[in-house]
């Protein structure tokens, strides 16, 4: 994959997909993380003297402009977080944008207006690729995030300049090939979190390469109540169960690399102070709420993961949020700090509480990018890398 590092951009006009796709609330960005992302590309191309066009879609437009989804808030956060001024212009494409880019002097920024206001987007119109690529004499994507959708500023505009990765777009390649093609064993996978169906066929995927799979938080439950147990106050799909069950009939649980937890601690209440006690994962309360991992669970996961040469993680084993019921995930970022084996934690939450537990330097690769991250590693096509992979 040819990366912004193998073209001369020098006074080029150099179209950039970037993903701002940033959490609002109140008309304020809450997480700057996505744009803190782009700043190695853009500072790059700025040192390079090319003439830079930023563009990313804001929320869900549906093809419809929505003031509130207007790019002036990324405009504003790229101008303090770069200390340079970003002009934000308020079309896509039209004279006003074609005007103030034939303006732009070797390492200005332009920012484009919201490109999900365009119907042409999210379709991968190619009158709308198009209509992009006329705006520029090179094109990179630099938003890893968004790769595994096929939009027109991620895909088909690749069909009309010449298209390079962009530097977060081959870290975050980079990384994930490191780890597919260089799997030591024993591997350990640690999946939890609050998304059992989506996380099933990742099981079902890794039973086949990692030494042990630890499995914890919902999709632990998909899997004991598709065995009959009881799993609380908390509700599992009917779906859910069903793909446990058929991952159960295909590995023959009792005998695969599946591990499940010993116990849990359950709270009549998920709220901060609600009574809770330690459980066994066979006997669970109806009337009350599994919000964490029992110390027995920990001690089997604890030493199976300090045993690890690599070790990967994707979602919390509780509600860490609340301090009453964050020991088991504090004990596992615990263990991951702790092991000598190469460690991978991916997702937001995940990340989320690796840094409040203060371990993350501890760490070898943290990927927010969760769930491009974990198609990578299931093998599943991501078109806009494959099509950045085809440019020539």
């Amino acid at each position: 994959m040819k990366t912004v590092r193998n073209i001369d951009v020098k006074n080029k006009k150099v179209l950039v997909r970037e993903d701002f796709n940033v959490p609002l609330s109140d008309g304020k960005i809450t997480d700057d993380s996505k744009i803190k992302e782009a700043l190695p590309t853009i500072n790059y191309l700025k040192d390079q003297g090319a003439k830079i066009i930023l563009m990313s879609d804001l929320g869900k437009p549906d093809g419809h402009a929505v003031t509130e989804l207007r790019m002036d808030l990324i405009a504003e956060r790229l101008e303090k977080l770069l200390n340079l001024h970003v002009e934000n212009i308020d079309e896509i494409v039209g004279d006003t944008t074609r005007e103030s880019i034939s303006n732009l002097i070797p390492g200005e920024i332009i920012l484009i207006e919201n490109l999900g206001f365009s119907g042409g987007e999210y379709s991968n119109n190619n009158d709308f690729a198009r209509g992009l690529a006329n705006l520029a004499d090179v094109y990179v994507n630099d938003a890893f995030s968004i790769a595994d959708k096929e939009y027109a500023s991620n895909v088909g505009i690749t069909k009309y300049l010449p298209s390079y990765a962009g530097l977060t777009m081959e870290k975050e390649s980079s990384k994930l090939n490191d780890f597919l093609y260089n799997i030591n064993h024993p591997f350990v996978f640690l999946v939890a979190g609050t998304d059992v169906e989506g996380k099933m066929s990742v099981i079902e995927r890794f039973i086949n390469i990692a030494d042990n799979v630890l499995v914890a938080g919902l999709p632990a439950l998909a899997f004991l109540k598709a065995q009959g147990y009881h799993t609380g106050k908390i509700k599992v799909s009917d779906r859910a169960v069903s793909m446990a069950k058929a991952l159960i009939s295909e590995s023959k649980l009792e005998h695969t690399n599946i591990k499940l937890p010993d116990d849990f601690m359950v709270a009549e209440s998920i709220y901060a102070g609600a009574p809770h006690k330690f459980v066994s994962s066979k006997n669970i309360p109806e009337d009350m709420y599994v919000v964490d991992i029992g110390p027995k669970t920990f001690s089997e996961f604890n030493k199976i993961i300090y045993d690890a040469e690599l070790a990967l993680w994707n979602g919390p084993v509780g509600v860490y949020e609340i301090a009453d019921f964050e020991w088991g995930s504090r004990s596992m970022a615990q263990s991951f700090a702790s092991t000598q084996g190469k460690t991978v934690v991916m997702g937001q939450d995940t990340l989320n509480l690796i840094n409040k537990f203060n371990k993350s330097s501890y760490i070898n690769m943290l990927s927010n990018h969760r769930d491009i991250a974990l198609k990578y590693l299931e093998g599943v096509e991501l078109p806009a890398i494959r099509v950045l992979e085809e440019s020539k």
